[in-house]
């Protein structure tokens, strides 16, 4: 498992950026099995001589995909863009990562979402959403089975680990709004003591950022860009990753190799 030598992107709306792709496994309980690819992007930081480490982007939705919010330019700027390299992924199952099929073809694709009202305004139409969402989870699962299995948050957040450490930081910084503040959350609960900085999230505190319009849209609306100030200390995780903890400690138990559950292992 590992990540690629980075080289410039192909395409010529990510000419600025360097492309890379990261071997991963797909099962986490059985590391040694099938892997799949992750497509991971790089902005290097603009004055290297006085660069901090990486800092890991995520992307909302679910569903956002890295590579294309960074078609529309600079991931990040200020500050963050001189001292960090700003590195976004495609993550499992979307984009350009083993992205999940739900359709045998375009066409198909096509019929199916052009009579589907989203989102629904009237009885009927829920009706019909809910028959549509069957429908859709048929589909996926006959296309796309193997991998649906393996595409929780939890996988997401493993994912994001093996990428710090192919980087080679040993903690990690990391921003994130929309559903991508719930996978720092995530990734806090679970790695709490690999963490340099990140958002503060989910207890009551304003978050202090600049406005950033188009990483807004990227992110379904809710994220305010990146901080002012280079995140220096840790922020502590909220209830969400407290809840999650707990969960997590329920559920396995710790060994030797760290938290097992079914054989998952947890390395440094």
């Amino acid at each position: 498992m590992g990540i690629s030598d980075w080289a410039p992107c192909a395409e010529q709306e990510l000419s600025r950026f360097q492309c890379a792709t990261a071997v991963v496994p797909l099962d986490y309980a059985h590391p040694e099995g099938p892997t799949l690819s992750l497509a991971v992007l790089r902005q290097p930081a603009s004055d290297p001589e006085l660069r901090i480490g990486t800092l890991f982007a995520g992307v909302g939705g679910p569903g956002g995909a890295g590579f294309r919010w960074a078609a529309g330019g600079e991931l990040l700027g200020g500050e963050i863009a001189r001292r960090f390299d700003v590195v976004t992924f495609d993550q499992r199952g979307v984009g350009r990562s083993a992205q999940v099929r739900c359709f045998a073809n375009a066409e198909e694709q096509q019929r199916f979402w052009s009579r589907v009202s989203i989102p629904p305004a009237n009885p009927e139409q829920e009706r019909d959403a809910a028959r549509a969402s069957r429908e859709l989870a048929v589909g996926c699962a006959a296309h796309s089975g193997a991998l649906l299995g393996h595409l929780t948050t939890v996988d997401v957040a493993r994912d994001l680990d093996l990428l710090r450490r192919a980087v080679g930081d040993p903690k990690l910084s990391y921003e994130g709004g929309s559903y991508a503040s719930y996978l720092g959350e995530v990734y806090g609960a679970l790695f709490g003591d690999r963490v340099r900085a990140a958002p503060r999230l989910d207890d009551g505190s304003r978050r202090v950022h600049q406005r950033h319009p188009r990483r807004d849209r990227e992110h379904g609306g809710g994220h305010r860009g990146g901080p002012r100030r280079i995140p220096a200390v840790v922020c502590r995780c909220g209830p969400t990753a407290l809840r999650l903890r707990r969960r997590w400690e329920t559920e396995c138990h710790r060994g030797a190799g760290g938290y097992r559950r079914t054989g998952l292992a947890h390395p440094q």
